[in-house]
């Protein structure tokens, strides 16, 4: 190929030398690489044509069709040319190359074609095995089909042969993350941010992953990153409001909410969010508000319509919670979490068939639903089937050994029953997990004083009125349990005032 000054100057002495020998194929392809450099990708198609059609058999025709071909979007065709080109030319690094990115782009979903470009991609690096970007573009390949394993290998090929391709880093991080290598994954996400601090998506899953791991000012930093980039990015002031939230930092964490929603005031996730926070801060009405406003966006929004109902508990407006988690059932007939809410409400209003039947429904799908299991309990307790309140506390306990009032409503339980000592028992477990936990005190004392045991009664009552005095004076002086104290002088001193 001649050295000339100009593209219009090269591409005019090429039609001159075909017009003097019209079967040059050796200028018709110089034509269509000139025309293709001038971006006029028709006409280059036109001049690798007549190459190829003078000589069916020149490979670098066939080869240099192929990108234009793969220029112009019409990828089938571009991969005919490029399987022409290697069964020419079996040790063309660039066609196996060109052809195995060619089928990745048209296969992406497709798993068949997916691994011809993997078996293309072989073949181009047994011609040249240290290439990082082919190493890296197998990779991507095999991530693909899932196999991360392999993918991760190849990715470490490209790392090694060029340690600063943060690609490299990123996709092999991506297929850690797919494996649960956290630690690894955090580490290759690091290392890719390092080499381009700008890589939004390496932040974001950086960030991602540390917030999993609990390490939530880590991720708040990696958040941070991607902020100083573009401050109006709304899913990552939601992703760093959740990491605040996870980290009890509720008021930063409203703050990031309110800016997510500043960006993207459609963002059903980052109002039901914010209704979260704003629930546990204590702030009911508003948590309503931004319940009612992510349904709004999402009418179909299980989680916020369960939300919605615990605000609505809360304001003690059981009967509009009810219907708010029968809605979000309506939507999600699978939510435990919505069933066990619901009967905690019928509960409320002294439904307790209708609670029983509710945490019924959540425990069958969700056996290790504690809650669950808790207010089944409860219900069953209120309801005198006392054996069947202690064997769903069981269950409860089962789920989360570490909740005292389970272990406190299991100690009545097991007194209604006459079997006071179970329930000292059942109620101390109670006080070592929540030593001010002044009902377990209280219940002590009666069962203590059931079984005659004035000292230990009046030691325990002592406990309770110590926590709750009001309460617990108002319910000794008429709590029939303590008929046989009335008369000690220890007892009237207790209640007095």
């Amino acid at each position: 190929m001649i050295n000339l000054r100009s593209s219009e100057e090269t591409i005019a002495e090429y039609r001159r030398r075909l017009d003097t020998n019209p079967a040059d194929y050796g200028s018709w392809n110089n034509l269509g690489v000139a025309l293709e450099q001038k971006g006029e990708y028709e006409e280059a198609l036109s001049s690798y044509d007549r190459a190829v059609e003078i000589k069916p058999s020149y490979a670098a025709g066939w080869y240099n069709r192929g990108l234009v071909l793969r220029q112009l979007g019409r990828h089938e065709e571009a991969i005919i040319s490029f399987d022409k080109a290697t069964q020419i030319k079996p040790d063309d690094f660039y066609a196996w190359k060109n052809l195995g990115e060619v089928l990745r782009k048209l296969g992406r979903d497709e798993a068949d074609i997916n691994k011809e470009a993997i078996a293309s991609y072989n073949r181009a690096l047994s011609i040249k095995p240290e290439d990082p970007c082919l190493l890296y573009n197998l990779g991507c390949a095999l991530s693909d089909l899932g196999q991360y394993e392999e993918a991760i290998a190849s990715y470490a090929k490209a790392i090694e042969c060029n340690p600063g391709l943060f690609q490299a880093w990123y996709n092999r991080g991506v297929a850690y993350a797919k494996i649960n290598k956290t630690e690894e994954a955090i580490n290759d996400f690091g290392r890719a941010t390092k080499l381009n601090p700008e890589l939004t998506k390496g932040w974001y899953n950086l960030g991602h992953l540390l917030s999993d791991a609990g390490k939530y000012d880590a991720a708040i930093a990696s958040y941070d990153k991607i902020l100083a980039l573009n401050s109006d990015d709304a899913d990552i002031w939601h992703a760093r409001g959740n990491a605040l939230y996870r980290s009890q930092r509720s008021q930063e964490a409203l703050a990031s909410f309110d800016r997510a929603i500043d960006a993207n005031p459609n963002y059903a996730a980052a109002w039901y969010n914010r209704g979260m926070v704003l629930f546990h801060s204590g702030r009911y009405q508003e948590a309503l508000a931004s319940q009612e406003k992510a349904i709004e966006l999402e009418p179909n929004y299980a989680q916020a319509w369960n939300n919605r109902g615990y605000a609505l508990t809360e304001l003690g407006r059981q009967q509009e919670a009810i219907e708010s988690y029968r809605k979000a059932i309506e939507f999600k007939p699978s939510y435990d979490d919505a069933w066990c809410h619901l009967a905690s409400s019928l509960f409320k209003l002294g439904r307790y068939q209708e609670a029983i039947s509710s945490c019924d429904r959540a425990v069958e799908l969700n056996p290790n639903n504690g809650q669950a299991w808790y207010v089944r309990g409860y219900a069953l307790q209120n309801s005198g089937k006392y054996e069947e309140a202690i064997a769903s506390y069981d269950r409860a306990l089962a789920s989360n050994g570490d909740r005292p009032q389970t272990w406190d409503n299991r100690g009545v339980a097991l007194g209604k029953l006459g079997r006071y000592e179970e329930a000292v028992a059942s109620c101390s477990k109670a006080l070592q997990l929540q030593p001010s936990y002044a009902t377990a005190w209280y219940n002590n004392a009666c069962w203590s004083a059931l079984q005659n045991n004035a000292d230990l009664a009046i030691e325990n009552l002592h406990q309770a009125i110590r926590f709750q005095p009001h309460r617990f004076k108002r319910l000794a002086k008429s709590d029939s349990d303590f008929v046989r104290l009335r008369r000690d002088r220890r007892f009237q001193a207790l209640i007095q005032g």
